[in-house]
């Protein structure tokens, strides 16, 4: 099967430590239309998936510089993705979820705008364990996968870390 271009949308919390690693939870919502099978048949229908996965993203920070506001990331996590085939024209296509482990990886960046306030751009890539479907009279062997680019606010709670120190013999 073949889909348009879909959207995604989530809630995530984390907390971003000063060593710049960033545990998070996150739950998100895909969905994409069908666009047509492997014989180019036409299709109705969407693939809506909920996913729910523990991440770890490194952010790549510095305390001075360029990277003291823009700051690229990297990283992945694991889950559970609930998946299914809905309202398909195509016969036999099964209209039952599956929920199985799901894995993502991606990257990206985030942009400071105040101390407390990071707006981010960045890519991920999910897939699932194969899921199995009853299909006319024969099972089935699908897996989830999306490609998202999503666009990102975050607020961070808390104050700003006081500066360090002068080095010593600086004020003499």
């Amino acid at each position: 099967l073949h889909y348009h271009t879909g959207w995604a949308a989530g809630l995530v919390g984390g907390y971003s430590f000063l060593n710049g690693f960033r545990p998070e939870l996150e739950l998100d919502y895909r969905n994409n239309d069908f666009k047509n099978d492997a014989f180019g048949n036409s299709l109705s229908g969407h693939q809506p998936a909920e996913s729910a996965m523990a991440n770890l993203w490194y952010d790549f920070k510095a305390p001075t510089g360029p990277f003291a506001v823009v700051h690229p990331y990297i990283g992945g996590g694991v889950g559970a993705a609930r998946f299914a085939n809905r309202d398909s024209n195509a016969p036999g296509t099964p209209n039952e979820f599956a929920t199985k482990f799901a894995y993502q990886g991606g990257a990206g960046v985030g942009f400071d705008l105040t101390h407390n306030l990071t707006i981010s751009a960045d890519y991920r890539y999910i897939q699932t364990n194969h899921g199995d479907f009853d299909v006319l009279t024969a099972p089935a062997r699908e897996r989830y996968r999306a490609n998202t680019a999503m666009l990102g606010v975050r607020y961070s709670f808390g104050e700003e870390p006081a500066p360090p120190p002068p080095p010593p013999g600086a004020g003499e």
